[in-house]
């Protein structure tokens, strides 16, 4: 693997760029070898997900629909609905994750339909930056399309029509606007034989000319009985089938059955056990080892074909056609993860939440084609005659290593080949995508400066920030504090001064940029500068007045609103300000992506609080204010309403300025209509009354026009 072209290219490009890639291949070119290799040797933070739960076991990641907390229902998608998926599912420990992601790798990509791929992007744009495709994450698609496709049923499709040309996740529109790399693997490990490779490739395209297809059906051999202790595996495409064949094998053995039961820990849906819960086997029956010996020994390998040489209540014995030596066979455990963050380091981390334990075996005589995915047999009498899916026949002839392993038990017919034309459209499309080290070197260089550049570019705070001070000012009347003065000191410090100067050092970072980054003494020095500049500045202009506003809303929809975008604002700020902290001994890209994640899990831990705002100078009595307010929150507890339906902040502060006597100066308060008045016009009276009362004030003391 290490002198394969296309896999070395793909390795560069995941882990020294940030192009989205759809990694594909035939059956046995190594993709999921790649996977493995790249999370042990990765400097990014990622994390694996698959679209069903057997394909996220052995990817040894998590399902899309748990970790994106997505219904199985089809979902419509947000630019085209308006309506955006319900994020109050997503936890904390999740949100963080999505914040901190440099890599998404999903495998088994073929399966994932258009729907998901666009709820996927939409997640990510939501808690990330809303104008990057997938939040600005690096996304890894991992399969091959020309393999088992999407499940979708008639009446989900029938809702999904209206808005995709198919089901496919190449017909997403995210897939689109990421505008991913194609590579392709080529190399074949599985077989070695070129003329059944070719047969391979034309089943696989549907291009079967006549010659090969009698070459295939020369493996037809109707009413076939292996022989004994040959490793056949009935491949068939339904799982009734499979399971009746095996029901029969195991029943037709006349000796005793001993039962083995699995063990539980934590939580494991039944639906991802890898084998049976109860697996019941008899000496003689065949089985297949679903997972890779874990002992030092490596006897045995996911695939492997045996029978079963001996039993008792507690130990099983496998004999092997490779081997006259029988293994022993011992418990395996299989997790069922999810991710979490390492407190002290806040890595990424799998946290296991339950275990699945029990003997590595499946009874063998039969398996659907489905759950034959991923896997490799010396020997396989194949069943396609009900094939019902795209790449379905396929997939049960690429499982063989040799043509003369397999045995048809019905002859390969073209209405078995079932294969959708758009898929080879694509593929041909997605061809021309196909980078070379020339792509790759540019990719890195745009990859590096693209880091450097964003760490200067303020115009996401300045985005916010015109957000935060039109609804501050849509809704004045029922604010109270510096908030809307402060933001706009802010922003007209950030349009004014930080967007054109880090244009300006965007534009000298450009033309800098003339070799590798390590050795670009000139860049570093300028980046050395620009970040004692910004830090210096930003934590006396920017950090230091956001971090010291004082606000109240009574409207809550509206206070939630300005809370979140100050929160988004402070981000922005704060963890830029980390990054410059960072980057002053020098830019080092993985230096930096650390710091910036850190800074952005410890940012989510902490809530957003405001100092209570102080009303002196805003009128005369603010004990009368606090009085009112009091009044307000017992109504509003009474009523069962918001405070600000009973009366807004800015008539309080007016009321305890002018400090009306009678219904009619109360017309005159902003805002105070006669159904208020009516309401509630006697209870406030009453407070002001007795306000003056207490403070000896007679007569009318304050213009109210």
């Amino acid at each position: 693997m290490i002198e394969n072209t296309e896999l070395e290219l793909a390795n560069k490009f995941v882990k020294e760029t940030n192009r989205n890639i759809f990694l594909t291949g035939k059956a046995g070119t190594g993709k999921t070898t790649f996977l493995k290799n790249l999370r042990l040797h990765s400097h990014k933070r990622m994390i694996v997900v698959a679209p069903t739960g057997i394909a996220a076991i052995n990817a040894e990641g998590v399902t899309i629909h748990s970790f994106f907390q997505l219904p199985f229902a089809p979902t419509i998608p947000y630019r085209l609905s308006g309506v955006k998926p319900d994020v109050v599912k997503i936890n904390k420990t999740k949100v963080k994750i999505i914040k901190s992601l440099d890599l998404l790798i999903i495998d088994e990509v073929s399966m994932v339909r258009a729907d998901t791929l666009d709820a996927i992007d939409t997640i990510l744009k939501l808690f990330r930056n809303p104008d990057k495709p997938f939040g600005g994450v690096q996304v890894l698609m991992i399969g091959d399309i020309l393999q088992l496709a999407p499940i979708i049923k008639e009446d989900e499709w029938h809702i999904l029509r209206k808005y995709y040309n198919g089901i496919y996740f190449f017909n997403s529109l995210a897939y689109s606007e990421a505008n991913p790399i194609y590579i392709e693997l080529k190399h074949i490990y599985r077989q070695d034989n070129a003329d059944f490779i070719e047969i391979l490739n034309k089943v696989r395209n549907k291009t079967l000319d006549q010659n090969s297809l009698e070459i295939l059906n020369s493996r037809y051999k109707p009413n076939f009985k292996p022989p004994k202790n040959s490793d056949y595996i009935n491949l068939t495409t339904h799982n009734n089938n499979a399971q009746r064949i095996n029901d029969i094998e195991l029943e037709s053995i006349n000796s005793k059955t001993y039962k083995f039961t699995a063990s539980l820990t934590g939580d494991f849906n039944e639906h991802l056990y890898p084998t049976d819960f109860q697996l019941k086997l008899k000496v003689g029956a065949q089985v297949m080892f679903i997972k890779n010996d874990s002992s030092h020994d490596k006897l045995y390998y996911n695939g492997k074909i045996g029978k079963i040489s001996k039993l008792n209540d507690t130990s099983i014995w496998v004999i092997c056609s490779d081997s006259k030596r029988a293994i022993e066979v011992k418990k395996e455990h299989w997790d069922n993860a999810k991710y979490s963050l390492d407190k002290e380091t806040n890595e990424i981390k799998e946290e296991v939440i339950g275990t699945f334990t029990q003997y590595p075996l499946r009874l063998a005589w039969a398996i659907t084609i489905h759950k034959s995915q991923g896997l490799t047999f010396d020997k396989a009498i194949i069943d396609t005659e009900a094939a019902f899916a795209h790449g379905q026949t396929y997939v049960a002839l690429s499982r063989c290593r040799t043509l003369e392993g397999i045995v048809l038990s019905s002859p390969i017919a073209m209405k078995s080949i079932i294969f959708d034309k758009s898929i080879s459209q694509f593929n041909e499309q997605a061809k021309e995508l196909s980078p070379d080290n020339k792509d790759y070197t540019s990719s890195k260089r745009q990859y590096e400066l693209s880091l450097i550049q964003e760490l200067f570019n303020y115009k996401n705070a300045a985005h916010f920030l015109s957000i935060c001070i039109h609804i501050l000012q849509q809704n004045d009347h029922n604010i109270n504090g510096n908030m809307l003065e402060s933001m706009n000191l802010i922003y007209d410090n950030i349009i004014n001064k930080y967007v054109p100067i880090g244009n300006k050092f965007a534009s000298q970072v450009n033309s800098l940029f003339t070799k590798e980054l390590d050795e670009n003494k000139t860049l570093q020095e300028r980046i050395n500068k620009a970040c004692t500049y910004f830090l210096e500045n930003s934590r006396k202009e920017l950090s230091n007045k956001i971090k010291n506003i004082h606000f109240t809303c009574d409207n809550v929809t509206i206070g939630s609103k300005v809370k979140e975008l100050y929160k988004k604002i402070l981000e922005i700020i704060l963890v830029k300000e980390a990054c410059y902290e960072e980057c002053i001994s020098g830019f080092d890209i993985d230096e930096y992506l650390k710091v910036k994640a850190n800074k952005l899990i410890e940012l989510e831990d902490k809530k957003v609080k405001f100092a209570e705002p102080s009303i002196a100078g805003k009128c005369d009595h603010p004990e009368l204010y606090e009085i009112l307010k009091e009044w307000r929150a017992k109504r509003a507890k009474e009523l069962d309403l918001r405070a600000y339906n009973i009366i807004s902040n800015k008539m309080m502060l007016d009321l305890s300025q002018i400090l009306p006597q009678t219904a009619t100066e109360l017309k005159l308060v902003k805002g105070l209509g006669v159904k208020r008045i009516q309401n509630y016009g006697n209870d406030i009276l009453n407070i002001i009354s007795r306000y003056r009362k207490d403070k000896d004030i007679s007569g009318t003391q304050y213009s109210i026009l």
